[in-house]
């Protein structure tokens, strides 16, 4: 790939199969007249939008004036009552911490005495770091500076807590200070061993990673691919900054922390949608600019005050976004927000980094009864509807063919909202949850084409959580494959979670033969949308692979931080924000937080993420071979049957676990991408899709007689889209090899899998669960193993020599290895 000229990458990113309003189907032209006619409006009142009016602002004044004198007694209040006992040590502890900074002090020598970044150096600095993060955080405990001893008698206050707690807390902070010295003896061992030093070596301080930009598939610092990675909430100490300079927290955080400027709509600045604040907006957007962030704001998430005064309607019971994306009213004045925002990045930022708006966090637009954030349909949403089906069926007597109703007139449909779930597989269940995903489509749409229209430069992302596609519904409102196309950058919001610590309401369908049932549902979300989209680059903004908030457990092995890592890498993904709970800058902890192995209290998860972060950078190149590993075998993907069908996902969810857990790479193909011209180079394998439209129907078997496929389950398509039993059967072709469920032994068979050295596991499961990978990558082959399995694993790899890469050496390794649950090797077959 050719080296990035200046600014190159900000606009070439477009060309990336990236879709323009232009490109809109004549089903989202209504989208776009409004785009143009906002647009519009937006052109005629800047002056009101990012500037205030004087003699409004004069008005104000002392209204301002005394809400400023109250919000100053609250902070004051607040400041004096964050006060505590604070915690005492017991000599032990004392004992604990007077040598650790003894030895923090012999790091620092040795990474003083050292000009050039290599590997044990860094190492040394990270461990050093991270001995004075936890001093500092201590040292605020230890004053009763914080809450530290009230947010510990409220965090194991209930059976569960305590359940988990193993006296983490309860003896704080002895656990603290043993991790801290495990961190510190790991580093003094390396520098004590400069035979095993190695260099130069990826500079987290030094590298400008925070002006990285995507580029295709890959995000790019100048010729060499990067992956960028912060932590949310990440704050350094003052204190820390003082002493080693502010660019030591990119050990860390090399993107700076995620910019909420102007403010997620929920915050406190939620006022700031009004354009009598506009001119603090443009203040924290030239802010913003300082920083060089590549992130901007979580937006579009809330509603806002201001707009629900003026507009009672606009705002509905929802949970996370708690507004009506139909209400016409309300959504020009949303829209004109998005457009503003651009503009003003637009104009602050002169350093020519593109701005990546985060424009939805968690997305969920559910219509059914009972449904998690289900909601009814409003007027102004139904009226939205009654036009879909007029567009869709034409006439009024087609439509009630369908529904068996006998409605007048489109005007006169009604239906009944939140549906009862009772009525899926019915037409009016298709075409409510398809009109919900083609609304939810819509919006995200304008959303990104008001952006952009305001800051041409912009790059988009939307935050999408794995289980939505590997659900069993979409009564979420999300066309997945839409959503790929629209974003710029893929976005994420996964999981790798520790089984060690789910709460109750979890553990109940949660799968313990694994250290993380839902993880292999997760990986499918990524080969989904790189399947839609593989030009574009993967961003998880909210990563919760580490043990942090409710799913924390304070043992939970350091070993489990790397293997997230290192899954989610090769799985995709180019750039990480790791979701945790760090304290502010004078090293004060938020008492409403959980503590449970947050970075703060666990200085050996604060250490293994910046490590395992490094390391992925040392071998960029080897992962992003890992990331581009042609598929073995392509999975069908049908989005009426998941509509429709709730024992539809499950059955692909269960093929494509097979298929992960057995050293398969897979990716998905659908209906779209058929017509669109894609054909599968490889085998074809069809879980049974129970809806299908004539039309897919058609595609499909186009795509399975010219290929060799492999079909799952029952008869294909018993039913049309809207839920009509087919009065012809629809037959397979001749050469289509059936089974009811899935024999890998012809997959085991193809070239592509059997040329790859030979991965076998002995186990005490019923389940498959080790992840293995196989990629050449100059001239070598490498292997990734990963034991998700709850209990240990014994690989045997049919290889003469193999050299595992671990702790910045690469030493030989045994063909036969035990691997514990959570833990990983990468390897190199020599021979």
């Amino acid at each position: 790939m050719p080296p990035l000229g200046p600014r190159q990458s900000v606009f070439p990113i477009r060309r990336c199969g990236i879709v323009s309003c232009r490109r809109s189907t004549a089903r989202y032209d209504p989208s776009v007249r409004r785009l143009r006619r906002r647009t519009e409006a937006c052109a005629d009142s800047r002056s009101v939008s990012f500037s205030i009016d004087e003699a409004k602002r004069k008005r104000s004044m002392k209204l301002r004036l005394a809400r400023g004198f109250i919000a100053g007694l609250i902070v004051c209040f607040g400041a004096i009552s964050a006060f505590g006992d604070g915690i005492t040590l017991t000599a032990e502890q004392q004992a604990l911490f007077d040598s650790a900074r003894e030895k923090a002090a012999r790091l620092k020598a040795y990474v003083d005495s050292r000009p050039t970044m290599t590997y044990n150096k860094r190492l040394a600095l990270t461990a050093l770091l991270t001995a004075e993060y936890t001093f500092v955080y201590l040292e605020q405990d230890i004053a009763g500076n914080s809450k530290i001893d009230e947010a510990i008698a409220d965090q194991t206050n209930d059976d569960w807590e305590r359940e988990i707690d193993h006296g983490w807390l309860a003896n704080y902070p002895q656990g603290c200070l043993e991790h801290l010295h495990r961190v510190l003896d790991h580093a003094l061992a390396a520098v004590d061993d400069p035979a095993g030093d190695r260099g130069p070596v990826f500079d987290p301080i030094a590298a400008e990673m925070d002006r990285a930009v995507p580029y295709g598939n890959t995000v790019r610092l100048g010729d060499r691919p990067v992956f960028p990675y912060g932590m949310c909430f990440f704050t350094s100490p003052k204190a820390v900054d003082a002493k080693y300079g502010e660019r030591s927290c990119k050990i860390f955080d090399v993107m700076g922390g995620t910019a909420t400027v102007p403010g997620n709509l929920q915050r406190s600045t939620s006022h700031t949608l009004n354009p009598a604040k506009a001119r603090y907006v443009a203040e924290q957007v030239a802010r913003a600019d300082e920083l060089d962030l590549l992130l901007s704001p979580w937006i579009g998430q809330k509603g806002t005050g201001w707009i629900g005064k003026q507009f009672p309607e606009f705002l509905v019971s929802r949970t996370m976004i708690e507004y009506d994306i139909s209400h016409p009213a309300g959504m020009a004045l949303v829209e004109g927000f998005f457009y503003g925002l651009g503009r003003a990045h637009a104009a602050a930022n002169t350093g020519g980094i593109p701005r990546l708006y985060i424009m939805f966090n968690e997305p969920h637009y559910s219509i059914e009864k009972d449904s998690w954030n289900g909601a009814p349909i409003s007027p102004p949403g139904m009226d939205q509807f009654r036009d879909w089906l007029q567009a869709k069926y034409g006439t009024i007597d087609k439509l009630n063919a369908s529904w068996d109703t006998k409605w007048k007139s489109f005007a006169a449909v009604e239906i009944d909202t939140p549906l009862d779930p009772a009525l899926r597989g019915t037409p009016v269940w298709y075409d409510a949850m398809r009109f919900n995903m083609d609304r939810f489509t819509d919006f995200f749409r304008t959303e990104r084409d008001m952006i952009r229209a305001g800051d041409p430069g912009a790059l988009t992302t939307i935050k999408l959580m794995g289980h939505c596609l590997s659900g069993d519904s979409r009564n979420h409102g999300l066309d997945h494959e839409a959503l790929c196309r629209i974003q710029d950058v893929l976005g994420s919001d996964l999981t790798f979670k520790s089984y060690l610590a789910q709460p109750p309401w979890r553990r109940k369908k949660m799968d313990f033969r694994y250290i993380d049932s839902n993880w292999a549902r997760e990986a499918m979300f990524y080969d989904f949308c790189r399947s839609i989209c593989p030009d574009k680059a993967f961003f998880d903004s909210e990563f919760h692979g580490l043990p942090s908030g409710l799913d924390a457990h304070p043992m939970t092995p350091e070993e489990w931080v790397r293997s997230g890592l290192w899954a989610m890498h090769i799985a995709g993904v180019d750039i990480v924000n790791a979701w945790c709970y760090l304290r502010d800058a004078e090293g004060r902890i938020n008492p409403n937080w959980e503590l449970h192995s947050e970075f703060s209290n666990d200085p050996a998860a604060l250490f293994t993420f910046a490590k395992t972060m490094h390391e992925i950078n040392d071998l960029a190149g080897l992962v992003v071979a890992f990331q581009n590993i042609e598929p073995d075998v392509y999975l069908y993907y049908c989005e009426d049957s998941a509509i429709q069908d709730p024992d539809y996902m499950p059955r692909v969810s269960d093929v494509y676990t097979t298929l992960y857990y057995n050293g398969i790479e897979t990716r998905f193909v659908t209906a779209n991408m058929l017509r669109e011209g894609f054909r599968p180079d490889g085998l074809l394998i069809v879980p049974q899709p129970t809806f299908l439209s004539d039309d897919e129907a058609a595609v499909l078997l186009r795509a399975m007689q010219s290929g060799e496929t492999i079909y799952l389950g029952g008869d294909l398509g018993e039913h049309d889209s809207e839920g009509h039993p087919r009065a012809t059967a629809l037959k397979l072709p001749a050469s289509v090899v059936r089974q009811e469920t899935l024999d890998l032994t012809p997959v085991k068979a193809l070239p592509s899998v059997a040329t790859k050295t030979k991965v076998t596991v002995e186990a005490e499961s019923e389940v498959p669960g080790l992840l293995w990978r196989n990629v050449r990558y100059r001239g070598k082959e490498y292997i990734f193993c990963l034991n998700m399995l709850s209990v240990p694993a014994t690989v045997h790899i049919q290889a003469e020599s193999l050299r595992e890469f671990a702790d910045g050496r690469v030493v030989p390794c045994a063909a036969r290895f035990e691997l514990r649950p959570g833990c990983m090797k990468l390897l190199r077959v020599e021979k």
